[in-house]
C-alpha cells in the first residue's frame, strides 16, 4: 500500500519524469515485509500465534511489530492523499469550479484513494484497546471489501475504462452481425 502512495505522488506530482522507479520500488515492495518478520523471528521465535489465535502474541509487546509499521504506512499514505487533494484543488478546471464542486471532487479522490492505500487500516489500530469486538468487526468488514471498493471505483466507476469495455462489445457484436 505504501508503494501504491509513492507510485501515485510520481503521477500526480511528476508525470513527465521518466525514470526507473519500478526497479528500486520492486526489492523494498517485499523487502521492508521480509525485513520486520526475520527481525521478529529473531527476537521472538514463539511470538507468533497463541492456542486461541494465530497472531502476534501481545504479552512481550511483539505486536508492535506490526502495529509500528502499520501506523508508518497510515501517516505516510495519510500525507499522499492530502498532496493528491491539494494536486486537485490546484488544477486550472478545478481552481474555476464553485466550491461545491471543489468538495465533491475532493471527496471523491478521498473516497478512491482510502481503499487502495489502505486507510481502512486506521480502524484496525483501535482493536487495541480493551473493549474493541466491535473495532474488529468494523475492522474486518471495510478491510473484507476493499477488492470491492477498488474494482469498483478503479474499474466501474472510470468513464475511460466503461468506454473501452462498451467498444469491445461493440466491435464483437458487430462481428457477430456481419458473419454467418
Amino acid at each position: 500500500m505504501m508503494a501504491e502512495g509513492i507510485l501515485l505522488i510520481k503521477v500526480t506530482r511528476f508525470p513527465f519524469r521518466t525514470n526507473k522507479i519500478y526497479k528500486y520500488l520492486l526489492p523494498v515492495i517485499f523487502g521492508m515485509p521480509l525485513l520486520v518478520v526475520v527481525t521478529t523471528l529473531a527476537v521472538d521465535s514463539d511470538g507468533f500465534g497463541t492456542p486461541e489465535y494465530c497472531w502476534i502474541r501481545r504479552e512481550k509487546g511483539l505486536i508492535f511489530s506490526f502495529v509500528g509499521p502499520v501506523i508508518g504506512v497510515i501517516v505516510f499514505n495519510l500525507a499522499v492523499v492530502l498532496l493528491v487533494l491539494k494536486t486537485i484543488c490546484g488544477m486550472d478546471k478545478v481552481r474555476r469550479t464553485n466550491t461545491i464542486e471543489k468538495i465533491r471532487s475532493a471527496l471523491w479522490a478521498t473516497a478512491v484513494l482510502c481503499p487502495i492505500l489502505g486507510l481502512f487500516y486506521i480502524t484496525g489500530l483501535f482493536t487495541f484497546t480493551g473493549r474493541s469486538l466491535t473495532y474488529e468487526y468494523i475492522f474486518v468488514s471495510l478491510n473484507s471489501f476493499q477488492g470491492l471498493f477498488v474494482f469498483l471505483f478503479q474499474v466501474c466507476f472510470q468513464s475511460e475504462i466503461r468506454n473501452g469495455i462498451a467498444d469491445s462489445y461493440s466491435r464483437y457484436r458487430s462481428r457477430q452481425i456481419v458473419s454467418p
